[in-house]
């Protein structure tokens, strides 16, 4: 079996604290995500990174999910989110993390403005509901887990 356990790390109800999310496995432990972990980059190539995890779900074949919100700190220390995404990591492709749906994702009922999980199944599937750009429309999505075991 596997354990699914977070940390906050920073003076507590400081402004500096943040969550780290591992996994143990009984013997040793592994980072999955932080905030403050670099992932990917903007549409002007600056580096991006996790601000906020939340909602974190695991499903009974190991698979973790997470919202998280993606974004910087420009220069004078403001956030700046890029959008939100959801994040799943699996043992099998461990330390990777993969970006299974984010904000900014073109619909045919419009670009997707949030996202919240609902469940994730023992297999791993994902039940998501997203708010549209359309005013107050929202859709009800299943995520099929795809990739390897």
């Amino acid at each position: 079996g596997r354990v699914i356990y977070s940390i906050d790390f920073g003076p507590s109800g400081g402004s500096t604290q943040f969550l780290s999310l591992r996994a143990w496995d009984g013997t040793s432990s592994q980072e999955i995500a932080f905030e403050g972990l670099r992932f990917g980059r903007d549409d002007q190539d600056e580096p991006l990174r996790i601000l906020e995890i939340e909602q974190i779900r695991v499903s009974r074949s190991g698979d973790v999910v997470f919202s998280a919100t993606i974004g910087r700190f420009d220069d004078e220390g403001t956030r700046r989110i890029d959008r939100e995404a959801i994040l799943r990591w699996t043992p099998a492709t461990a330390p990777t993390l993969d970006e299974v749906i984010a904000t900014k994702t073109d619909l045919p009922e419009g670009n997707i403005t949030s996202l919240s999980i609902q469940d994730v199944n023992d297999t791993g599937d994902l039940l998501v509901i997203g708010s549209v750009v359309r005013t107050a429309n929202r859709v009800l999505l299943l995520i099929p887990r795809t990739g390897a075991d």
